[in-house]
């Protein structure tokens, strides 16, 4: 029975570092799901500031929206 009580340590523990490591693995995907998701607000916050400033100099809304890649009407609305 001690060869029995070994391995039952050995099994909790080899689970418990794997609950560990996917937990890691985890919090590592969602922070860089965040940092993706942060990264391309920021560049749809560029593009908004950059066609408000093309449309205040008088640039054609279709020539921002093709230029920022938005559309005409997001341009239409700034």
């Amino acid at each position: 029975k001690p060869m029995d009580r070994n391995y039952e340590r050995w099994a909790r523990a080899l689970f418990r570092e794997k609950m560990e490591r996917d937990y890691v693995m985890e919090i590592a995907a969602v922070d860089k799901r965040g940092y993706e998701r942060g990264k391309r607000e920021a560049h749809q916050e560029k593009q908004l500031e950059i066609a408000q400033n093309l449309k205040k100099m008088g640039v054609p809304i279709e020539q921002i929206a093709q230029g920022t890649g938005l559309d005409a009407e997001t341009v239409e609305k700034l």
